[in-house]
């Protein structure tokens, strides 16, 4: 008898046939269903069902007692180490650095306040950036003419660059955490990370030059969020932000410990500050005397001309007072005047006000004289003292306006 003979290679994946799924057992054929076929494609797949991901399951769902529990046994039964059970360091820690004496007996290297953000990587930055910009960074305060300004140390947008960089590039694996130092004028961000050896450390570091992640699944996360960019734009970006707030470029040290960005504050900042710091420590009066002789006449030159000397002396516990109180109540007057005064009006009474900067008084007459004979003078003066920041008091000679009380003074920004 002949017959022809048909020979077909096992699949090692499987095959349907009208949409079904069959299995020859013995002489019979039957076909798969239930869980009998979901276990048999997971064979010909070679999977197991423990290894699928179950759908609508999101991390909420996760038990964390159950976690930590797997934690505490695998490393106590020593199948795993605390390094491969948990990721460490991912964290960013924050503290403040005082110059030595600002806060009683510490020193420059106490830590006078920190605290430390946790949380999503993804989430990391902008947590940072509000606890600096609420708690850590002092907006110093100036005023052009009437207008109030606050500056802070470095823009928002310089910060935020100098942080994502450590957290894209970090070596989690080393378990240290980003710390940020914040100091009186600059602030130093420390990166446990290595930096690609083909890109220098100088200033050509702030030119576009080509993007090395460390981490790579990290920097994908954060380029499809919008946070980074993925050539290497990050310092590029820098760069344009100190330009603009006027700022020197952060300065990168590199060691074997890891990297260091020190990252100066604005110019604007610095001079506010250092006017600020010369107020406070003035502890003597700049003052200018002309000279007499033993008959108290004026000591003369060959031209005839007084003899004038500049001398320091200390001020009195009365002047000082006075000093203090007059520089408050100028600040009170300022902020007052940037709130409800008009631009036209600022433009108009600014002369004024700055007379009070070293005065606590002022008469029509003088009045007139800063703002340059203007015959609306008295207007002016009215104005201020309507919106509660001069007081009239005549006197026998003439009309005098003071500075008011603004200890009781309560300003309605409303």
């Amino acid at each position: 008898m002949d017959y022809i003979g048909i020979r077909v290679d096992q699949y090692p994946f499987a095959i349907s046939c009208d949409g079904k799924y069959y299995k020859r057992s013995g002489s019979t054929l039957r076909e798969l269903q239930g869980f009998e076929l979901q276990n048999f494609l997971l064979e010909r797949a070679g999977k197991a069902w423990d290894s699928m991901p179950i759908p609508g399951v999101s991390v909420n769902d996760l038990d964390k007692e159950a976690l930590n529990a797997f934690r505490r046994k695998a490393v106590e039964n020593q199948r795993m180490s605390e390094s491969e059970v948990d990721v460490t360091g991912a964290y960013v820690k924050v503290a403040f650095f005082a110059p030595a004496g600002t806060y009683g007996m510490n020193s420059e290297a106490d830590i006078i306040y920190k605290d430390d953000i946790h949380g999503p990587l993804i989430t990391q930055t902008d947590k940072t950036l509000e606890i600096l910009y609420t708690k850590y960074f002092k907006a110093l305060i100036s005023y052009e003419k009437l207008q109030r300004i606050e500056t802070y140390m470095l823009s928002m947008g310089v910060i935020r660059e100098l942080l994502l960089n450590p957290i894209n590039h970090k070596q989690y694996e080393k378990g240290i955490p980003i710390q940020v130092s914040v100091f009186e004028d600059h602030v130093e961000i420390f990166n446990m990370g290595l930096w690609p050896t083909s890109i220098p450390v100088d200033d050509t570091l702030y030119q576009k030059h080509e993007s090395i992640p460390y981490n790579p699944k990290i920097a994908d996360v954060f380029y499809r969020a919008g946070e980074i960019e993925s050539w290497g734009r990050g310092f590029l970006k820098i760069r344009q932000e100190c330009e603009k707030i006027g700022a020197p470029l952060p300065i990168m040290k590199k060691s074997e410990n890891g990297i260091t960005m020190n990252a100066i504050a604005c110019g604007k900042y610095l001079e506010i500050l250092n006017i600020n710091k010369r107020e406070d420590s003035a502890k003597v009066v700049n003052e200018a005397i002309s000279l007499l002789d033993g008959n108290g006449d004026w000591i003369v030159d060959d031209d005839g001309a007084s003899i004038i000397v500049e001398t320091l002396r200390k001020p009195s516990k009365e002047e000082k007072e006075w000093r203090e109180r007059i520089a408050k109540a100028y600040e009170y007057m300022l902020e007052v005047c940037s709130v409800k005064l008009n631009e036209r009006e600022k433009k108009k009474i600014y002369p004024i006000v700055e007379h009070f900067k070293r005065h606590d008084e002022i008469d029509r007459t003088t009045a007139q004289m800063v703002c340059g004979k203007s015959a609306t003078t008295i207007s002016y003066l009215n104005k201020l003292i309507s919106i509660g920041v001069l007081k009239k008091e005549k006197s026998s000679v003439a009309t005098i306006y003071k500075i008011a009380d603004y200890k009781k003074s309560k300003m309605d920004k409303n």
